[in-house]
């Protein structure tokens, strides 16, 4: 439900407002003042977005995972140290340059030259935080593939890209596929000398916890299976060649 709090929040707190000096022309008059620009949220915003991801995605492992078994531990520590992970997140349909790195129990929150410490809680569609010392309180709408921040009277859509949303054809060149992000190998479904049709299922490769199955695009034979089925693969491993038929 889209609604106009922001606006109204931005007149109200007008100067000439409040003085009284308003006629018809009011918001004409002001409207620069009233409408903020187009571009992306305040960085404190930013950093409040990629909290979010972090603690959503700790409470995902934990409701996930054994909760005897220290992979299900979400206080961050890691052997030799803290973790850095990326925070990929897009607003108005721009990508933001985000990372987070475990810090004593709280986050780090990287963005373009610019760092935020940041620690807090999710808890009924809130989120509870400290931000730089700051602390905000601000709504958090789930949704499919995205989440809405309320801060402020104003609300804030960010959308998660799908890490697995790659153009295969393209990024291989057509006749060699690779791994597009770290993951496990579920299934090989070809050997070398096989011959695919356009479509066949090629592997089963597991990331982010989503399944995707690497097909081919073109007619052809498999030269090079590069992988077997349980194999952990880094971003860029090779998975599959092959060669064309001929036309």
């Amino acid at each position: 439900l889209r609604a106009n709090t922001a606006f109204l929040s931005e007149i109200v707190q007008n100067k000439d407002f409040i003085s009284g000096d308003i006629d018809t022309g009011f918001i004409d008059d002001h409207l620069d003042q009233l409408v903020p620009s187009a571009g992306l949220p305040a960085p404190e915003v930013i950093a409040l977005a990629a909290l979010h991801e972090v603690l959503q995605r700790d409470e995902v492992q934990q409701s996930a995972e054994d909760p005897q078994s220290p992979w299900a531990a979400t206080d961050s520590w890691t052997l030799g140290g803290g973790r850095t992970e990326p925070v990929p997140l897009e607003f108005g349909g721009d990508a933001i340059a985000l990372s987070a790195h475990s810090v004593d129990g709280a986050w780090q929150i990287n963005m373009d030259g610019a760092s935020f410490k940041a620690r807090g809680h999710l808890l009924d569609g809130r989120l509870t935080a400290q931000v730089n010392g700051q602390r905000f309180a601000v709504g958090v709408i789930e949704l499919r593939g995205g989440f809405v921040l309320m801060h402020k009277g104003a609300s804030y859509e960010f959308t998660r890209p799908d890490p697995l949303d790659v153009d295969l054809q393209e990024q291989a060149g057509g006749n060699r596929f690779t791994a597009p992000l770290p993951g496990k190998i579920i299934q090989v479904l070809v050997k070398p000398g096989d011959k695919v049709r356009p479509g066949a299922p090629l592997v089963v490769l597991e990331a982010m916890k989503m399944e995707q199955t690497i097909q081919a695009q073109n007619a052809g034979t498999v030269e090079t299976v590069g992988v077997s089925q349980g194999d952990q693969v880094e971003a860029g491993a090779l998975l599959v060649s092959f060669e064309e038929a001929a036309e």
